[in-house]
């Protein structure tokens, strides 16, 4: 019973109507295993969540969910990017003959294999009869490690080319040295391989944070083939 209104008049009510609201206030109350087999992306979104053992609060049906940064298998994973060189600077080059070509350290050269001539712009490899240029780059500025080497560029080659969380075809069909830099320039790994095994080794070598840049070269001739930089 209780008092409402100015004039206190008693209401009287029963305990099953003073438990139904509650028992009705419930937000998105369990729909049966059989409903929720049935619609699975209504009552767990995207995709249907089985049921969890009691016990062992796990579910039997789901694997561990990955955790951040990692592959299956356990490899860490680590965004990066790949960018060419712009082809601007290279362009007024291929003007000029020969003998002037040769004074600047410079030479000419055409492209008699389909895997021997990799550019530095386009991140692939000349086709046989394609011109080159073959000169020297500085490609590490910072530090005690300061470095440059030969590299190509196909005079074809109209915009640089940008991969990824993806490593150029070039790089799998040699084998390479990789050397990775912290952000001041300071050499933290080195390593050969073949070209093959190069995903796993560059999550390896990026699997330590301080590791800001990782360089490519043909570890053969020595020729720079590309930077690859965290995302």
């Amino acid at each position: 019973m209780r008092l409402n209104g100015p004039g206190n008049r008693a209401v009287c009510f029963s305990a099953r109507e003073f438990i139904r609201p509650m028992r009705s206030h419930r937000a998105n109350p369990r729909p049966s295993r059989r409903t929720r087999a049935l619609c699975p992306a209504r009552h767990h979104g995207s995709e249907y969540m089985p049921p969890i053992d009691r016990k062992t609060r796990i579910s039997p049906r789901l694997p561990r969910p990955y955790r951040a940064g990692e592959f299956p298998f356990g490899v860490a994973m680590n965004a990066y990017r790949i960018d060419g060189l712009a082809p601007e600077p290279f362009a007024p080059l291929f003007a000029l003959d020969d003998a002037s070509l040769h004074a600047h350290g410079m030479r000419r050269v055409v492209a008699d294999s389909p895997t021997g001539y990799p550019c530095r712009v386009s991140l692939a490899n000349a086709t046989p009869g394609e011109t080159l240029l073959l000169l020297t780059y500085e490609h590490h500025t910072d530090g005690p490690y300061r470095a440059s080497g030969p590299i190509y560029v196909r005079e074809a080659a109209a915009r640089a080319m940008h991969f990824e969380d993806e490593l150029p075809p070039m790089l799998r069909t040699r084998y390479l040295s990789l050397r990775a830099y912290d952000g001041d320039g300071w050499m933290l790994a080195a390593r050969t391989l073949d070209g093959a095994d190069a995903d796993a080794a560059l999550a390896e070598v990026m699997a330590d944070p301080a590791v800001a840049t990782v360089h490519a070269h043909n570890a053969r001739t020595g020729c720079f083939l590309c930077a690859i930089a965290r995302a």
